[in-house]
Order: C-alpha cells, then sequence, then structure tokens
C-alpha cells in the first residue's frame, strides 16, 4: 500500500478511496492477487513495474464482512464457502477484499473488511 501511495504522488495522483485486493487464482500452494488503489486525477505518465493504471471489477457481487484478525479468516471464508453451496450460487472463484480500516495503522483485532464475491 506505501509502495502505491508513493507511485500515485510521483504520477500526481491522489487516492480516492479504500484499498482493495483481488484474488485471481488460489491452490494448495498458494495465491495470486492484485492491490487496487482507487485514484484521481490524471497524467500522461506511465507507473512504475509492476504498477499499471487501468478499471476496477464493475458487477454485482455478494457482501461479507469480516471484523477481526487475519488469523481468524479462514473461518470466514469457509462460513462464505458453506452459504455459497447451500444457497446453489455459481461463482468464480474471484474473491475481491476490501479494507474498511488501515492496515498500517489499525490493530489486528479492530480490522474490519468486505469479502466481495462478483457474481457471473
Amino acid at each position: 500500500v506505501r509502495k502505491a501511495d508513493t507511485e500515485l504522488k510521483r504520477l500526481g495522483l491522489t487516492r480516492a478511496g479504500q484499498v482493495f485486493v483481488m484474488y485471481t487464482t488460489s491452490d494448495d500452494r498458494g495465491f495470486d492477487y492484485e492491490v487496487q488503489v482507487p485514484f484521481s486525477g490524471a497524467t500522461a505518465q506511465k507507473p512504475a513495474e509492476p504498477m499499471k493504471l487501468g478499471g476496477s471489477f464493475a458487477g454485482k457481487v455478494l457482501r461479507f464482512v469480516h471484523t477481526g484478525s487475519f488469523g481468524d479468516m479462514d473461518n470466514t471464508y469457509e462460513q462464505i464457502a458453506n452459504y455459497l453451496d447451500e444457497k446453489n450460487v455459481e461463482q468464480n472463484d474471484l474473491y475481491i477484499e476490501r479494507y474498511r480500516t488501515d492496515l498500517l495503522t489499525a490493530s489486528p483485532e479492530a480490522l474490519e473488511i468486505e469479502i466481495l464475491v462478483p457474481l457471473p
């Protein structure tokens, strides 16, 4: 997040909202993700690698809220998976986390994270 904020400042852009993390793939070895930072302003400059400017997901989602430490998130994701199975909701294993509290300043127990599940 700090690197993204620094790069936005260098480009003359301003952060315009809360940070998102989009988990694009996952397996037993780990996961791939993108950090997304909403911004305002315009620039003709290109961001430094590996960052890029682009649009965020737009579409219908189911929204769940996790409150507490990252250590407890596995339980939240398990409950989400159970809910999706119970309701026969099809989705493409894409999850987006929206951090409602500042990851750099909030205590682990005070984290509030929205988990968005995009619908096809």
